[in-house]
């Protein structure tokens, strides 16, 4: 396989920044209620797994998960559990999963983000954004609301299609 020219815009897409504010406001006002209680050294398990949980884990939940496409194509897929490296080329379907955008790769695999919910919207469906930079300079070969129907969209559903990367 050779290499394709740069034919990909950089793009890094996060967590909204909302969601990230409210999941590390919400971390901070833990921390200041039980700076006001105070802490005696006989809470239970269960209050510390509460702290650590809403302290801790909750902001990694909303501030890890990314996904980074390079000019190059390479795909960056960083999850709550995984990172994913692949190139565009390899993506056979998207499709939006009660939990996220899932990815499905030529090889059988699947990686689903949560970078992109099936949620209302204001505008246009910020996937929409990410499915454009993946087309690259290409031509689109799909009606881009797709994506938000149930079977998701097929970025290279024609038989001969020339693929970046190819």
């Amino acid at each position: 396989m050779t290499q394709a020219p740069d034919v990909y815009r950089s793009k890094t897409w996060r967590v909204r920044l909302w969601i990230q504010a409210g999941c590390v406001l919400q971390a901070v006002g833990w921390v200041a209620l039980f700076g006001v209680l105070g802490i005696r050294g006989n809470e239970g398990l269960l209050t510390w797994a509460a702290a650590v949980g809403f302290v801790v884990v909750v902001p990694f939940l909303a501030l890890w998960p990314a996904i980074r496409l390079r000019r190059d194509g390479a795909l960056v897929l960083r999850g709550w559990t995984q990172v994913r490296l692949a190139h565009v080329a390899e993506i056979a379907r998207l499709s939006m999963t009660e939990y996220g955008l899932r990815f499905e790769f030529e090889d059988g695999t699947t990686f689903t983000s949560v970078i992109f919910q099936a949620t209302h919207y204001f505008k246009r469906p910020r996937v929409l954004e990410l499915i454009d930079a993946l087309r690259g300079d290409g031509e689109k070969l799909y009606d881009p609301w797709d994506v938000l129907k149930p079977g998701g969209i097929e970025l290279y559903s024609r038989p001969g299609d020339d693929r970046p990367g190819d």
